[in-house]
């Protein structure tokens, strides 16, 4: 229910999912999911999107936008924090590097174990062409 007034209130604004997706950083899909919402998740809506009624999108009771509260207008809204944005690019990139690195480690593990059958190769075939040097 909470995503489908999510949906609601994007198209009364003319918000796109993309651009949603972007301003939340919410992952691209996640409205299409099926499933119920989290605390965490409204709470990143909520705090993007100043001007929903918090009692509208929970309880589909009151009006979609807030009226004379902490002066936003009905048609505002607000781009998510800095901090958030920052936060949010910084632990994408932490989990890409992570996850680089673990390739990187498994690469150079190969070419260790790559490098071993080489070297008794050599061993067992002392005369044996085309097998080149390792470095």
């Amino acid at each position: 229910m909470v995503k489908e007034r999510i949906l609601e209130y994007l198209d009364n604004k003319g918000i796109s999912k993309y651009k949603f997706y972007q301003q939340t950083g919410l992952s691209n899909g996640y409205l299409d999911k099926k499933g119920s919402i989290g605390a965490d998740k409204c709470e990143i809506i909520l705090s993007t999107y100043e001007d929903i009624n918090t009692e509208w999108l929970m309880r589909g009771k009151g009006s979609m936008i807030k009226t004379n509260n902490n002066n936003v207008s009905s048609n505002q809204v607000e781009e998510p924090s800095p901090n958030y944005i920052s936060k949010h690019k910084e632990d994408q990139w932490i989990s890409m590097i992570e996850k680089k690195d673990n390739e990187l480690r498994k690469c150079h593990q190969e070419i260790g174990r790559l490098k071993e059958v080489v070297r008794r190769f050599r061993s067992n075939y002392p005369n044996a062409k085309d097998v080149p040097e390792s470095e």
